[in-house]
């Protein structure tokens, strides 16, 4: 079982609700409400109540709220007994506002700079420079750039495009490249309506497609087995997202060219955490090419 699906669950538990416990964890309520979905199916029951669209927490959520209590204390424990053992383990928090550069380039640093505890969460773009100055997150990949901001460095670090997902019965499949005019009338699929990149393809659709036909699929888990088993839906990945998205054999991706598609992906830190980060900075600068988009 997974320690951060019960360290969600107990946040849900203390705040009262999703909402509040997506702003105290930093992510967004639709991740917040799979994770829980999630545990509830991996113990095989429901841990809440829903009561007038309210969270009450039930007597299977009230046995597990008692022993997850425990594991999440051991674990913190456990946390400083291990950073204990060298003063020089260094324990990295990363953030981004995207997952598929959560995704993409967290594993690329674990692997390459083995020597570092290092964490990540999905968060909203509007929370990223809060996560920063509250020392909730060391380093955050973000599309905003905050170079004007003097508390901070942010360094442009890759560039990203994104890609119509298109099932291979509609002929725009067949094409190197769409503008999103071309998607106009067609079914689309969306899902994470919280995050940036959701929210940059909803406003371009209604600037340049009128007769939009939009989905959206707050459950991350519905949203994937509906692209995985039906060639309705036209979607979106990432270019970063390309690299482990892949449902099925009957859809292709086909580059949008929109401007507004792409973007920087910005590593930003606050300046006076450079001391801290020097080592894992420095293995940045070296590797900058290789890790760029």
């Amino acid at each position: 079982m997974d320690y951060n699906l019960l360290n969600y669950f107990n946040t849900v538990c203390e705040e009262g609700s999703i909402a509040a416990a997506a702003k105290k964890l930093y992510i967004t309520t639709s991740a917040l409400s799979q994770a829980i979905k999630q545990l509830e199916s991996e113990i095989g029951y429901p841990l809440f109540d829903r009561v007038n669209n309210r969270l009450k927490l039930n007597d299977h959520g009230k046995a597990i709220k008692q022993h997850s209590e425990v594991i999440i204390k051991d674990f913190h424990d456990l946390e400083t007994t291990i950073a204990g053992f060298s003063p020089m383990r260094l324990s990295i928090k990363i953030c981004a506002d995207d997952s598929s550069s959560l995704r993409y380039y967290l594993p690329i640093a674990i692997e390459s700079f083995p020597n570092v505890l290092f964490s990540g969460s999905l968060v909203s773009q509007k929370d990223v420079k809060q996560m920063l100055l509250d020392k909730d997150c060391d380093i955050a990949f973000s599309s905003y750039d905050y170079h004007n901001d003097p508390r901070f460095y942010s360094l442009p670090f890759g560039d990203d495009r994104m890609f119509a997902y298109i099932p291979t019965v509609y002929p725009l499949s067949e094409r190197q490249s769409i503008s999103l005019a071309d998607l106009n009338g067609y079914p689309i699929l969306l899902t994470n309506p919280e995050t940036t990149t959701t929210k940059v393809i909803q406003k371009s659709l209604k600037q340049k497609c009128p007769e939009r036909d939009v989905t959206v699929i707050e459950d991350y888990g519905v949203y994937k087995q509906i692209l995985a088993t039906s060639q309705q839906y036209i979607s979106f990945v990432s270019w970063i997202g390309t690299h482990f998205y892949n449902d099925s054999d009957f859809r292709k991706y086909v580059l949008l060219t929109d401007p507004e598609f792409r973007h920087t992906i910005y590593l930003i830190y606050l300046k006076e955490n450079e001391e801290k980060l020097r080592g894992f900075l420095e293995w940045i600068r070296n590797s900058y090419k290789k890790l760029l988009v």
